[in-house]
């Protein structure tokens, strides 16, 4: 697919672009294969035109509390972002103490090794490609399903509390960009107060060695979580950070089991866009999903 152009917004702020981002089509249904290094959709798509705001003239205003995402400033004592030993040892425990002191929460697990991503990942070399379509990594069903099996024993780091024990849990993504800046193709998330509450299309994400030749089709064996794809709503707002460096990070709600309670701020769906602009280079960040937990 031929790349989408972007442009500066006239009377936007400074940072702001046009440019467009893949909705699913209305009526479309989609499944994902995920293997090494490469990620296949079979949903239909509409290239929609946005304007991605960029927040960081007004980052103040934005929390997990009050848009679902924030820019927050860290240094890792990670050296070298390739090695996967420093990523498996050093980073998740950085990033599950960051978690902690944001949120206050009681517990904080790391579901998933970090993931690193490329603009164009080649498949083999431990990257995987760029977000293709606006999403969110879990669906609320999926979401309450997973926070209840690792809080019920499926982790090591939690004390097999059963999840009756927690109020709430808060599925939280930390995304940091390892390229300098002006990065081609940067993560932008949506203000989760303005995502209906009903949105949301779910999709299972088939996990595979290889991704199969004749699609669709869930080969054996298999396993899958179930992420949500969103259909076009004017009324969403969405943002960036123009130019991120290593020493900070995006960090944006997945899922809150606030939900319930009438939460206006319990997900962000995101995606990357291309930032056309003079001097870009190819993106490449790495991205750690934890699970918080409160009693």
């Amino acid at each position: 697919m031929q790349a989408p152009e972007s442009t500066e917004v006239n009377g936007g702020g400074d940072g702001d672009v046009q440019t467009t981002v893949q909705y699913l089509q209305p009526g479309s249904q989609n499944v994902r294969y995920f293997s090494k290094g490469k990620e296949v959709n079979i949903g239909k798509y509409d290239d929609v035109s946005v304007v991605m705001h960029d927040a960081r003239p007004n980052r103040e205003e934005y929390t997990l509390e009050n848009g679902g995402f924030a820019l927050v400033q860290h240094e890792s004592k990670v050296s070298d972002f390739n090695s996967r030993e420093q990523l498996d040892t050093i980073y998740p425990s950085e990033i599950a103490a960051l978690v902690k002191s944001l949120t206050g929460a009681d517990d904080v697990v790391v579901v998933s090794p970090p993931v690193l991503r490329k603009t164009e990942a080649v498949v083999g070399l431990g990257h995987q490609p760029r977000a293709a379509d606006v999403h969110t990594d879990w669906s609320p069903a999926n979401a309450e399903e997973t926070a209840r099996r690792h809080a019920d024993g499926d982790s090591a780091t939690l004390s097999h509390t059963e999840i009756s024990q927690y109020s709430r849990c808060i599925f939280v993504n930390v995304w940091r960009a390892l390229s300098p800046p002006p990065q081609d193709w940067p993560l932008a998330v949506i203000d989760a107060r303005t995502v209906g509450p009903d949105e949301g299309v779910g999709y299972p994400m088939v996990i595979v060695d290889k991704i199969p030749e004749v699609l669709p089709m869930v080969p054996q064996p298999y396993s899958f979580i179930e992420g949500a794809n969103f259909n076009y709503n004017p009324d969403h707002r969405w943002c960036y950070f123009k130019d991120m460096t290593i020493d900070e990070v995006l960090v944006f709600k997945l899922y809150d089991s606030d939900r319930h309670r009438g939460s206006t701020s319990w997900r962000c769906p995101h995606t990357a866009f291309l930032n056309k602009v003079d001097g870009s280079v190819p993106r490449e960040s790495v991205e750690v999903r934890t699970i918080c937990y409160f009693k």
